[in-house]
């Protein structure tokens, strides 16, 4: 485990604190905020954000990841895009994909994303996260 704190904290709650520790298991998901500084903490100046938000995403376009070229202008991206599409995988894949996804943003610590849906296919994932969608 690590703990860290600093000057300030955004809290989960929106909150920004003064003096907290944020606890970590090895890999750097966030188990805990505490009020105070804990002993052992590494300390930074500064604040400290241990929840993100992803502001706007596509979970349902998961599975074409690494399909679309990069460095592409915003209308090659689009006519690619398109193209790419139209060869939708079949539910079972866009859902496993979906789950891998969602796995990453959270370890990323991701607690909240905004997502922009056109069908079904990924309820099921949203629904069994912890991101909040």
């Amino acid at each position: 485990m690590k703990s860290m704190a600093a000057d300030w904290m955004l809290l989960p709650t929106g909150e920004l604190a003064r003096n907290h520790t944020v606890i970590t298991d090895n890999e750097g998901v966030v188990l805990e905020v505490v009020p105070g500084i804990l002993s052992e903490a590494e300390f930074y100046k500064g604040i400290l954000c241990p929840g993100f938000i992803n502001a706007h995403g596509h979970l349902e376009l998961s599975y074409m990841r690494g399909m679309i070229q990069p460095d592409r202008t915003l209308v090659g991206f689009i006519e690619e895009m398109i193209s790419t599409r139209q060869k939708e995988a079949d539910a079972t894949k866009i859902i496993e994909k979906a789950f891998d996804a969602d796995n990453e943003m959270w370890k990323a610590g991701i607690q909240a994303a905004g997502d922009i849906c056109n069908t079904a296919h990924t309820v099921a994932v949203k629904s069994k996260s912890n991101i909040r969608y």
